[in-house]
């Protein structure tokens, strides 16, 4: 200690009793920082002890809950846990949790169905984005729908796949032969009566057909929003065009607010300024001099316009 103080006495030109309380000084202050850093040591060791002695018999408990059950019928498994039964064609995103989804895939699953998908049978589910492997074998015996397996057993036709389940009330009631009927004055329970029609499809519909004024021809069908072949078919040998459709003054409506589905809007913007230019439209040889519009856009878009001049 003395050769210390000595040294302290040279390097900083200190009287020996100066440079010896210099070294008490810094002593005294390296003590002080030690004692801080045990002291903080200590408390939090002694902290996380108290937190794992709070915490582990809930972590116990958590654990004993975990109880899994395999069960090789079917190759499936089960948790622990009430499921419900539920038709994914049918069934409220409660249900479809109640039933074993996750939010997430309950969410993709209404989706899906939103977008007018139908699930004929069980492995269906499989298609849906965050329906994995484990979740669909745990959710397998609550999907009220058959297997594919059991149709090719037991040859079910395809309606009575998706709605023939016990104690279902279908989302539209299946005939197996539908009379005939008028597609321009056809309500949501008629159109659902078809194959490949449910209720998205059929609300889509009759809000294009309500758009246009009625259907003129059935290739205007396809202008639906995401319908598919099955439903076009559908339409085309159990409908027909019977009523009229419903035409517009094309003199007289204002250019600003009209709109229709047989023309695009830049179009119609193109037809009302040769309107004002030539004070009227008076028929189709009109249109023809048009330039937008092709020999087919006058074709769609002609049976809607009554060329009523302006008074």
């Amino acid at each position: 200690m003395k050769q210390v103080v000595i040294w302290i006495k040279n390097s900083l030109q200190l009287s020996y009793a100066e440079a010896k309380n210099t070294l008490y000084f810094f002593g005294l202050i390296l003590f002080l920082a030690l004692t801080v850093i045990l002291s903080k040591s200590i408390f939090h060791s002694a902290n996380r002890q108290i937190i794992i002695s709070e915490y582990n018999p809930e972590i116990i408990t958590f654990k004993e809950k975990q109880n899994f059950s395999s069960n090789q019928n079917n190759d499936t498994y089960k948790v622990n846990e009430k499921l419900i039964t539920f038709n994914p064609n049918t069934a409220s995103a409660e249900e479809l949790r109640a039933g074993g989804l996750s939010n997430f895939a309950a969410s993709n699953l209404l989706k899906y169905r939103n977008k007018g998908a139908i699930f004929k049978y069980k492995e269906d589910l499989s298609k849906v984005f965050g329906i994995d492997a484990g979740m669909f074998q745990k959710i397998f015996n609550f999907i009220e729908l058959p297997s594919r397996a059991e149709n090719d057993n037991n040859h079910i036709s395809n309606r009575e796949a998706i709605y023939g389940v016990s104690g279902i009330e279908p989302a539209y009631k299946v005939k197996t032969e539908v009379e005939s009927f008028d597609i321009n004055t056809a309500n949501e329970t008629q159109l659902m009566s078809l194959e490949g029609i449910g209720e998205v499809f059929a609300k889509r519909i009759i809000n294009y057909r309500n758009k246009l004024g009625g259907f003129n021809n059935f290739e205007q069908i396809k202008g639906t929003y995401g319908i598919t072949e099955e439903a076009i078919s559908s339409l085309e040998s159990k409908t027909f065009l019977g009523s009229t459709v419903t035409k517009f003054k094309i003199n007289k409506v204002d250019a600003k607010s009209f709109k229709h589905p047989t023309l695009k809007n830049y179009q119609w913007k193109v037809v009302f300024s040769y309107r004002d230019q030539h004070k009227g439209i008076k028929g189709i040889e009109d249109l023809a001099k048009i330039k937008v519009l092709s020999s087919n856009d006058i074709k769609n878009v002609s049976p809607y316009i009554d060329f009523e001049p302006i008074e």
